[in-house]
């Protein structure tokens, strides 16, 4: 699996508004999204998952 990009969100006034959403796509070019919330309610075994994912693409913003 890779991540072709990734794009994270933040809320103007609230830091509970924080997400990151990733394009991934597997060795097959079966691909998908997948979103996280960023941050201190950010999904541990998610980002364990994703700490050796090579990363392709960089946010668009």
């Amino acid at each position: 699996m890779t991540i072709r990009g990734y794009y994270r969100f933040e809320g103007t006034s609230d830091p509970d508004d924080m997400a990151i959403a990733y394009a991934i796509e597997t060795k097959s070019g079966v691909r998908g999204i997948l979103v996280d919330a960023f941050g201190v309610y950010a999904d541990p075994t998610t980002g364990a998952a994703l700490k050796n994912v090579p990363i392709l693409g960089k946010s668009a913003a």
